[in-house]
């Protein structure tokens, strides 16, 4: 399966069934002690599958380390996949506070709410492109985020993420 890649997705791509490319993994650390880690976006990430498999290929190889050791191949994935989603899901929004798409330009200070609205999306979007680039995979259980996190894979599987 994973010939092209020299036997080892978790460190190569091939996007095209040609060549390799480098997933470039760095340690995520706080005041020194190791808590995840950092790989670039990829829109291979995108199919839970893939991130399932990525995520026992890294465990396999690297372990389970830091704070994170809890963390199962799947709780990984679940995390590079919804990264993944949303970030695709924001370079695909048109800014509407961009003079290109002319949203802006037909807005008016008399309608606040559309502003505010518009203002809201325009941060998101330019949140979500800024942060997603590089994916963070650590023990953050915050409720919140992973309440995202598991809507978007069963969105997205048609399955519920099950914690071990």
């Amino acid at each position: 399966m994973f010939a092209y890649c020299l036997n080892n997705p978790v460190n190569y791509s091939d996007y095209e069934g040609t060549y390799i490319e480098n997933h470039i993994i760095t340690p995520y650390t706080e005041n020194g002690e190791l808590i995840g880690f950092n790989v670039d976006n990829d829109e291979r990430f995108l199919n839970p599958t893939y991130c399932i498999g990525f995520a026992e290929e890294y465990v396999k190889e690297y372990g389970a380390l830091g704070r994170y050791a809890d963390m199962t191949p799947e709780r990984i994935a679940l995390e590079l996949y919804a990264h993944a989603e949303l970030y695709y899901f924001a370079l695909s929004l048109e800014d509407p506070l961009s003079s290109e798409n002319g949203y802006y330009s037909t807005m008016s200070f008399e309608n606040p709410g559309a502003m505010l609205v518009a203002g809201v999306v325009s941060w998101m979007k330019n949140y979500l492109i800024d942060k997603g680039q590089k994916i963070t995979v650590n023990n953050n259980e915050a409720s919140f985020r992973m309440t995202i996190y598991k809507a978007i894979w069963k969105n997205k599987t048609g399955r519920e993420y099950l914690e071990d």
